[in-house]
């Protein structure tokens, strides 16, 4: 994700929901789901809610 963010990819709102559908899915993956969310965050990213 930093990868992609550093070469431009927008930080959205849909990518934070996606990362955090996807922890839910996949409990087993949630630490790397958190590692997405706070780089997307870090970035910039906001959800729907401001967070």
């Amino acid at each position: 994700m930093r990868l992609l963010l550093g070469r431009g990819a927008e930080p959205t709102a849909r990518a934070l929901a996606d990362a955090s559908a996807s922890a839910e899915r996949r409990p087993e993956r949630a630490e790397d789901y958190v590692r997405v969310l706070d780089a997307l965050r870090a970035a910039g990213a906001v959800d729907s809610e401001g967070r």
